[in-house]
């Protein structure tokens, strides 16, 4: 299992799949409405407590099916 190094009190620990959350961005209002605040996934550190953001996780895309139609047609 890879370690997280926190990034403040240089602690290293595992990642769990348990203590993993989302956090997203806060953005301006304007700039909310036209595109999607970014998304990451992050870990608290066991000893000091600060938030440790490992990947920035991307919107999924979903699959609408309109490519099998213009194929058969």
């Amino acid at each position: 299992m890879k370690k997280i190094k926190c990034k403040v009190c240089g602690t290293r620990f595992v990642g769990t799949k348990e203590a993993l959350y989302l956090a997203t961005e806060k953005t301006a209002v304007l700039t909310a409405l036209t595109t999607p605040a970014k998304a990451f996934e992050c870990f608290d550190c066991p000893k000091c407590g600060c938030q440790n953001a490992v990947n920035v996780r991307m919107a999924a895309v979903m699959d609408s099916g309109d490519e099998e139609d213009e194929a058969d047609g």
